[in-house]
């Protein structure tokens, strides 16, 4: 009679090897060491760069450059596209709830792992990347929204292609929370955050023989430093939501505009939003230290790229358009990338203003002195003669005439009586 594996320990060893052949392709490099004396905003040794990159590098991939606060590395994970709806119903939100947290996290200096619609395959895949980056990490943050099933009080995230047709089937179709708790304490991170908007309601809970099969479970042990957030308290499911994001995901976006950018800011405000939307039926749950959740700030000050400062400078030069931004920004990058537009920009303004000027200020420039201002003009023709003309005039009466002497000379005319 033949051998029989029976199916639950084949599906068993299945899942093993997938999860030994995605540790093994992702078996990190030897980390870099930190520079010393450089610390986190906790006070304690900055991580080392990720495996291949130089310090700096993977923050410029996210849009920002590495500060001294050290490196944040998230997983976010949204599947909504459930590949057999008649057990786990498709979601509308997930994959947006997964878009929009990762682009929050971003701006935040996390360098961020986004992932979508996954199946179980590549969600281990996922999780064995995001445990070979998060090692001494400052903080470790991962995020899932979609399909959540708990199982003899054991929490399981389901991938897009589960197949739920009974409880015994969940441990082997999705992946148990634990796997994740797991990567974040063998990594050592310095604070650990995990954030589950995975409470979704499913056609399956009534079918499994647990007491409690609806939402979540309550963890029994969680590792040192880390908390879990969950979109509902534990026993109860979560609203997907009537717009682009699921209650709890749009409470957090909401949190993370707002001032107090402390985790405990920001999940106050998440719990506040989600309890005013729902009409009190839905309130987030946090497990964790309370003093890690003060301490802990989402918003860091992140060091300037130089690049994008040189950029911003250069086009507030051009919208300004005067000599003294041109030659503000030579002075701040004399070897920047837009020096040769720059002097460019200047001789035009050097020759539109030589232009402009009168002829004499050209040559009094050319002569580097000054020329005396023009005469004002005179009427034409030759000046008068004012020198005097010795005339003696004089006259006498002799023989009934009168004399007029000029120059000696004297001319006689008659006298009229």
């Amino acid at each position: 009679m033949p051998f029989r594996l029976p199916l639950t320990t084949f599906l068993y060893v299945l899942r093993a090897l997938i999860v030994a052949a995605a540790c093994i392709s992702a078996a990190p490099a030897q980390p870099q060491p930190a520079p010393p004396g450089r610390t986190d905003s906790l006070g304690k040794p900055l991580a080392p760069s990720p495996a291949g990159l130089a310090p700096g590098t993977a923050g410029r991939m996210a849009g920002v450059t590495s500060s001294s606060q050290g490196r944040r590395i998230a997983l976010v994970i949204g599947n909504s596209a459930y590949q057999h709806p008649d057990n786990l119903p498709r979601l509308v939100n997930p994959a947006h709830d997964a878009e929009d947290i990762a682009a929050a996290l971003r701006r935040f200096g996390f360098e961020v792992i986004e992932r979508r619609n996954q199946t179980l395959e590549a969600m281990h895949q996922s999780i064995a990347e995001f445990g070979s980056r998060i090692g001494g990490s400052e903080a470790a943050l991962f995020f899932f929204a979609g399909h959540g099933i708990q199982v003899k009080n054991q929490n399981y995230l389901m991938p897009v292609n589960a197949r739920v047709e009974s409880e015994a089937m969940v441990p082997y179709q999705g992946v148990n929370v634990n796997q994740i708790l797991d990567e974040m304490d063998n990594a050592k991170s310095s604070v650990n955050i995990v954030i589950l908007d995975a409470c979704r309601n499913n056609p399956v809970s009534g079918k499994f023989r647990s007491g409690r099969s609806r939402g979540l479970a309550s963890p029994d042990v969680v590792p040192k430093g880390t908390v879990i957030v969950y979109a509902t308290d534990p026993g109860n499911v979560a609203a997907d939501g009537d717009g682009r994001n699921g209650l709890f995901t749009a409470g957090l976006l909401t949190a993370f505009r707002g001032r107090d950018l402390s985790l405990d800011g920001v999940l106050t405000i998440a719990s506040a939003e989600v309890e005013r939307a729902s009409r009190q039926t839905q309130t987030p749950y946090v497990n964790g230290p309370k003093t890690l959740q003060k301490n802990f700030s989402f918003n860091v000050a992140m060091a300037p790229d130089p690049a994008e400062t040189e950029t911003r400078f250069w086009n507030e030069a051009k919208a300004s358009g005067t000599r003294e931004a041109f030659e503000a920004y030579l002075k701040r990058f004399p070897s920047g990338t837009h020096v040769a537009l720059a002097q460019g920009e200047l001789r035009k303004r050097e020759e539109s203003e030589r232009a402009s000027k009168p002829q004499e200020s050209i040559e009094r420039k050319a002569v580097g002195g000054t020329v005396p201002a023009r005469p004002e003009k005179t009427q034409k023709g030759p000046a008068p003669v004012l020198a005097p003309v010795e005339n003696r005039i004089s006259r006498s009466v002799t023989d009934g005439l009168i004399g007029t002497s000029i120059s000696g000379r004297t001319k006689k005319s008659p006298v009229l009586n």
